[in-house]
């Protein structure tokens, strides 16, 4: 039983170091968008197709670089 009550005490704790870890990056995510301001109601509409295929940078393992110049 004093083992199950350690291992759980270290668990918790992990979980509190991850928690204040993700609490830090979501601080650190929210000062790096705080430039990208909008006024307030304004609207952009970009569509989805104009959108499509900036998220990979670079090509997946495997792919050939030159094979994602368009």
């Amino acid at each position: 039983m004093d083992e199950v009550t350690q291992q759980n005490a270290a668990l918790v704790e992990e979980a509190a170091a991850a928690a204040g870890s993700l609490q830090e990056q979501a601080r650190q995510l929210a000062d790096a968008v705080a430039v990208f301001k909008l006024n307030a109601g304004e609207v952009i509409d970009v569509p989805a197709a104009q959108l499509a295929g900036r998220a990979r940078t670079r090509p997946l393992p495997g792919q050939d670089a030159l094979a994602l110049e368009h």
